[in-house]
């Protein structure tokens, strides 16, 4: 009987070291792909603020999109006319200060 408590309280013990392993795996995975973010928005601020939309290009795929937050009824449907987008921004002395993540969800 002394036994089977053994054995049943080392069960309950590895299953809740498993779990804490695995919350903390996913908070470093969490904090690890918020500064990916970071880095890359870092990165396309630089861009912008170069004036040359051509430095957008390696951040986007071909079929990107963009829907303005500021201009109603605006999307840009594909890499070349969001580069585009952009550079009438840049054009029109378009500078960006901050960026800032708000939200993050991670599934």
């Amino acid at each position: 009987m002394k036994q089977i408590k053994i054995i049943l309280s080392l069960l309950v013990l590895s299953g809740i070291s498993v779990t804490l392993l695995g919350q903390s795996t996913e908070k470093t995975d969490t904090i690890l792909l918020k500064n990916e973010f970071l880095l890359q928005t870092e990165k396309w601020r630089e861009a912008y603020n170069s004036k040359d939309a051509q430095n957008l290009v390696p951040l986007y795929t071909e079929d990107a999109q963009y829907i303005s937050s500021h201009v109603a009824g605006l999307v840009a449907a594909g890499r070349d006319k969001l580069i585009a987008n952009f550079q009438n921004g840049m054009n029109m002395a378009g500078h960006i200060d901050s960026l800032e993540i708000l939200r993050m969800d991670v599934a």
